[in-house]
């Protein structure tokens, strides 16, 4: 029996590279002939003609299909909508359309899938000159596998393959608002490997991710997997309420000496740093429970476009 693959393809604002992006997706699909491949684009409601292009292949290629999403939700979110629309499909594909994911290493995931494999991984080489970003990334996924616990590599990419039984776990038993598909997936074990690809660069449009962007889901995948920041936090507190305390007692007894009233202004400032560290890091935790605790839809679906190939 034929495998059944959906790969999908969460896009937003671009209208340039779709029709370029499908022309290499489907070179490299049409010559592997023992899979049976639907390919689908979860559009994040754009604000040029990416919903208009995508139509336009539905009706073009019968292999083709579309999520269009009410607003905008974000990557995280998109991912998820295709994932839970693709619960009879025996692996399910994820890559980005702005051409930086290859689609030349399906071929290579296939042959993992083929060896046993629930999860495909890949490591991007990034071949950019931003050293500021590149440091970024390695402290994130540092800090990401210290707090968490989870073996998460450096520079993972939302580009993987993963099968039947990891999409139907993913779908019914995560809901969280702050998602991080990495993270989940890097959580739940199974039988994992990862490929390293060489990351292209865009052919057109830019990246919708910004330095702002980058920084708060950083913090949001850092802060929802682990509440280490907050022990850490009130740990330096502590001790430095404690310096401060034993700087003031000496204070009291050897106010003469210059090096104690230094030490005692410095802890002082030390506690009123750290302690607005503290307070700020209580503050995300209870915005990220207060979000929870609403139970909103992470996502939103306007339309199916040929409803056929969604579970």
């Amino acid at each position: 029996m034929i495998k059944k693959i959906k790969i999908l393809i969460p896009v937003y604002n671009e209208e340039k590279n779709i029709f370029l992006f499908y022309s290499f997706l489907h070179k490299t699909i049409k010559k592997i002939k023992k899979y049976n491949f639907k390919i689908i684009f979860i559009v994040d409601k754009s604000q040029d003609a990416t919903e208009e292009k995508v139509y336009s292949l539905c009706r073009k290629y019968k292999n083709v299909g579309a999520i269009i999403l009410s607003r905008r939700y974000g990557h995280q979110q998109s991912l998820l909508a295709g994932i839970n629309n693709s619960l009879n499909d025996d692996a399910v594909i994820m890559m980005d359309g702005d051409m930086q994911h290859p689609p030349s290493l399906i071929n290579s995931f296939l042959k993992k899938f083929e060896l046993g494999y629930d999860v495909v991984n890949t490591e991007r080489i990034d071949n950019s000159s931003n050293f500021l970003r590149n440091i970024i990334n390695q402290i994130f996924y540092s800090l990401f596998r210290t707090f968490s616990g989870y073996s998460l590599k450096n520079n993972s990419a939302d580009f993987r393959l993963i099968n039947r039984r990891v999409t139907k776990l993913i779908s019914q038993n995560f809901r969280e608002k702050n998602i991080f598909l990495r993270g989940i997936i890097s959580s739940l074990g199974f039988k994992q490997c990862y490929i390293k690809f060489i990351c292209s660069q865009r052919l057109h449009g830019k990246s919708k991710y910004n330095i702002f962007k980058n920084f708060k889901f950083a913090f949001s995948a850092l802060f929802s997997y682990s509440s280490m920041p907050l022990y850490i936090s009130f740990t330096i507190l502590a001790v430095s309420i404690f310096v401060n305390i034993l700087s003031l007692f000496l204070l009291l007894f050897f106010g003469k000496i210059k090096i104690i009233l230094f030490f005692a202004v410095i802890s002082t400032f030390l506690v009123f740093i750290f302690l607005s560290i503290y307070l700020a890091f209580i503050g995300i935790y209870i915005g990220s429970l207060m979000e929870e605790s609403k139970n909103r839809p992470n996502y939103i679906i306007e339309k199916f476009v040929n409803k056929q190939y969604f579970a």
